[in-house]
């Protein structure tokens, strides 16, 4: 299940809904959270009851990104399917710090597909915490964890306070290789 809380409809009607209607209905469903309009106070807040409402909706895997991500293939989706359906205990993103507080992504702007961090990964590299941008987990994952909404009581690091939840409790977070964009340009 993708799941986007958006607060720009121009920007996720250019950016990540043409990419979701590439995949196939099938095999994935879409979750949209107008944040403007349902009175959410936090990104933590919009997630956990939007979840809880669709519970029975959603599939095994909760796939979280922002309105600005866009993809061109589904390699990634079956590579993130792969891989959570393997070892569902763990969450895994796009873009990340490592232990020596090094930023690792592949992900790119979308216009010009110039890299967007300087340092790229050819494999898969745990990683402290993720970037909201784009990440993924099982199902099992959240409903142990769920965002924190009283120390995420605001629209950020919802997905930094995640990993470390997650960490706290023997989950590891991983940086994936695919590369998607984010943002159209620099």
């Amino acid at each position: 299940t993708f799941i986007c809380c958006y607060n720009n409809s121009d920007e996720l009607n250019s950016m990540l809904q043409p990419s979701l209607n590439i995949l196939d209905k099938d095999i994935c469903n879409i979750i949209l959270i107008n944040s403007l309009y349902e009175g959410f106070k936090s990104a933590a807040e919009a997630y956990n009851k939007t979840i809880k409402k669709h519970m029975n909706e959603i599939g095994d895997i909760l796939f979280f990104c922002h309105q600005d991500i866009a993809f061109d293939n589904v390699d990634f989706l079956q590579n993130i399917i792969s891989e959570l359906t393997e070892n569902p205990n763990q969450i895994i993103g796009f873009a990340g710090i490592n232990t020596n507080g090094t930023v690792l992504s592949n992900l790119q702007y979308q216009e010009n597909k110039q890299f967007i961090t300087r340092n790229q990964i050819k494999s898969k590299e745990k990683v402290v915490t993720l970037d909201e941008c784009c990440f993924a987990t099982s199902k099992t994952v959240y409903q142990k964890l769920k965002f924190d909404e009283y120390v995420c009581n605001h629209w950020h690091l919802y997905a930094v306070e995640i990993c470390y939840n997650a960490k706290r409790n023997g989950i590891p977070s991983y940086v994936m290789p695919d590369i998607i964009f984010h943002k159209k340009n620099n």
